[in-house]
């Protein structure tokens, strides 16, 4: 829990962050470029924020992820330990996109062949400890396995190269145009920035094609709002928590109304 603790409040102190920044006047900086007799305008929107933000925000989301996705190797240690089994690093709770041909329990139950000390993640838990494990596998689909398979995305990016977040359009701003039509718009980001190519064909000599200035944005990653997963992956990091509490009722049980009232009231706060 501690893990899933420290993530939440990260995410609470991200999401105030990012909630100053949107108060701002000028949360945006815009360079536009304009192309008057092709009819051409390109807008960029670069945030307004101080210098380091950014490598910032992508160090404490890397900390984030990494608390989640580990929380959950340490529910399959603690699974194999529970089950009389001996955990070592070879143990730790897989996350796929394809279901194996020979299952999911044959495939990561597996003991190690003769001379080698290499077996399944999940060799030594209970069936009841894999079944549950299953059931929350990406490959089945669905809203839980879509956010586990994101949050282990992140995690596999953030391993290898820092996580930039993207201060993107929510959704895509709307034109405001007069005295001309629009033939063509293309959005994309460029590290960080909003771009936004627009096209017309106009009616008068100077027509108006502006963006507004109080578009919505949040952090996001490969197009997505990235603190919505994170609050969505710790949620359900913790239910499967109380999930295997309930497979060994013994351990922790009389903590159990104790701890999962105060990640409400984190998980809460964190939301607001």
């Amino acid at each position: 829990m501690a893990k899933c603790d420290r993530a939440i409040d990260q995410l609470g102190s991200l999401q105030q962050e990012l909630k100053a920044l949107r108060s701002t006047p000028n949360p945006y900086c815009y360079i536009n470029t304009v192309d008057p007799i092709g009819g051409g305008y390109v807008f960029r929107l670069h945030p307004n924020w101080e210098t380091g933000t950014a490598s910032r925000w992508a160090v404490i989301l890397g900390e984030i992820v990494h608390d989640l996705r580990s929380a959950l190797d340490h529910l399959v240690w603690q699974a194999v330990e529970l089950s009389g089994g001996e955990p070592d690093r070879g143990h730790a709770f897989p996350l796929l996109r394809v279901e194996p041909e020979i299952g999911l329990a044959t495939w990561a139950a597996r003991a190690p062949s003769p001379g080698s000390t290499r077996h399944g993640r999940l060799f030594g838990a209970s069936p009841d400890a894999i079944t549950l494990i299953e059931a929350y596998q990406p490959y089945r689909g669905g809203q839980v396995g879509a956010v586990l398979g994101r949050l282990d995305d992140l995690w596999q990016h953030d391993k290898h190269r820092m996580t930039l977040p993207i201060v993107l359009v929510a959704e895509p701003p709307l034109l405001e145009l007069e005295g001309c039509d629009l033939i063509r718009r293309r959005d994309r980001n460029e590290e960080g920035v909003m771009v936004v190519e627009v096209d017309v064909a106009r009616q008068v000599p100077q027509p108006k094609v502006e963006l507004p200035s109080d578009a919505p944005f949040d952090i996001g990653y490969d197009g997505r709002p990235v603190i919505d997963d994170l609050l969505g992956a710790a949620q359900i990091v913790v239910e499967m928590k109380y999930a295997f509490e309930e497979l060994f009722p013994d351990e922790e049980d009389l903590r159990h109304g104790e701890s999962r009232a105060a990640f409400d009231r984190l998980i809460s706060a964190a939301a607001e």
